[in-house]
C-alpha cells in the first residue's frame, strides 16, 4: 500500500521523521477519460430506487436499525454513536463499532450455514445503536419490543415471540441497563465484553 506523505509517494512503514501528511493535490479520479483533480471529484450517489444511507441525518441513523430478515432474531446492540447529554446521542464513534457488529452478524450466518441448531428456520440480526448511553438503549428496547419496526417502504416487523435472544454492549452501564428491562420481560441477553459482577 502506497500513501502521500510530505509532497512524495511512500511506502507505508518507511517514514523516519514528522507527522503524517497527505498531499490531497495529487488525488485523481477517471471518468470517462477525463481527469478529474482534487476537491472535484465524483459523489458517492444512490441509484434510482435504492435507499442509501447517504440520504439520511444523522439524526435518522442514530434512530436506525441494521436488519437481516430471518424466521426469528438475535437482536444486537453497539454504541457506533457517542453519548451526547443525559439522553442522546453525539457523532460517530471511532472505536469497537463496525467490526463488532460484523462480527454478530458472521455469528448468525455461521449457526444459519451450519443448519445445526435451528433447522426449520432463518435467524436474523437486529442490531441497534445504543449511542452508549443507557436512557436511549432502555427507550430503544421498550419501543422494539411494543412496536417492533417499521421500514422505510412501510412494512412492518412484529417481533412478539420472534426474538431468541439479545447481544449486550461493550460497556457494563449499557448492558446493565438493558438486563434491567430484559429481566422484567423475560427475555435473554448475553454479554460478551461486559465485566461489571451485577451482570451475574
Amino acid at each position: 500500500m502506497y500513501i502521500l506523505y510530505d509532497t512524495h509517494i511512500s511506502k507505508v512503514g518507511q517514514f523516519t521523521d514528522g507527522d503524517l501528511n497527505l498531499d490531497f493535490t495529487r488525488v485523481r479520479d477517471y471518468e470517462q477519460g477525463t481527469e478529474l483533480q482534487w476537491p472535484n471529484l465524483r459523489k458517492a450517489r444512490c441509484q434510482t430506487g435504492e435507499d442509501c444511507t447517504e440520504c439520511y441525518s444523522e439524526s435518522d441513523l442514530h434512530e436506525g436499525f441494521n436488519v437481516d430478515p430471518g424466521d426469528a432474531y438475535v437482536v444486537g446492540t453497539n454504541h457506533m454513536f457517542v453519548r451526547e447529554g443525559a439522553s442522546g446521542c453525539g457523532g460517530m464513534s471511532t472505536m469497537n463499532t463496525y467490526e463488532v457488529i460484523e462480527a454478530m452478524r458472521f455469528a448468525v450466518q455461521k449457526i444459519n450455514n451450519d443448519n445445526l441448531y435451528f433447522p426449520s428456520m432463518r435467524i436474523g440480526t437486529i442490531i441497534m445503536c445504543t449511542c452508549n448511553n443507557p436512557v436511549v438503549v432502555q427507550r430503544k428496547l421498550y419501543n422494539l419490543l411494543r412496536d417492533g419496526l417499521t421500514f422505510a417502504n412501510g412494512f412492518r416487523l412484529v417481533l412478539q415471540d420472534k426474538i431468541v435472544g439479545f447481544v449486550g454492549d461493550i460497556g457494563s452501564s449499557i448492558s446493565i441497563a438493558m438486563a434491567e428491562v430484559l429481566t422484567r420481560v423475560g427475555h435473554v441477553q448475553i454479554s460478551y465484553a461486559s465485566t461489571s459482577p451485577t451482570l451475574r
